[in-house]
């Protein structure tokens, strides 16, 4: 441990930066620095998700119909909410941040059509 008349701008810096980010997931997962360019990426992942949702839900609908694809997705999306909030690295997290932006498209066009 440094003594505060020994610290360098640098310590203080790790010890301000821990003492208040503590707990986060940026520090959990190790997001900065060299590399912070994953906590921008996770919403890339997730519009790539809205997309895929888009292309490959549409056509289910189709197939089996706008209200129980809505209902099984929503249900979905509940499920793919908390494991997203209790990932346990960022790998998880961005899978998830994709699954949810598939179903949250899914939702929000099957709503849209269902309810005039």
């Amino acid at each position: 441990m440094v003594s505060l008349d020994e610290a360098t701008f640098d310590d203080v810096k790790y010890i301000v930066l821990y003492k208040y980010l503590c707990g986060s997931f940026p520090l959990q997962w190790d997001l900065v620095c060299d590399r912070n360019y994953l906590m921008e990426s996770s919403q890339t992942v997730f519009n790539g998700g809205i997309m895929f949702g888009a292309l490959v839900f549409t056509s289910l609908s189709d197939m089996y119909g706008r209200k129980s694809i809505h209902l099984m997705c929503q249900w979905l999306l509940v499920v793919v909410g908390f494991a997203t909030a209790f990932s346990p690295n960022f790998t998880f997290f961005a899978v998830f941040r994709f699954l949810g932006g598939a179903l949250r498209e899914v939702v929000t066009f099957s709503a849209s059509r269902l309810h005039p």
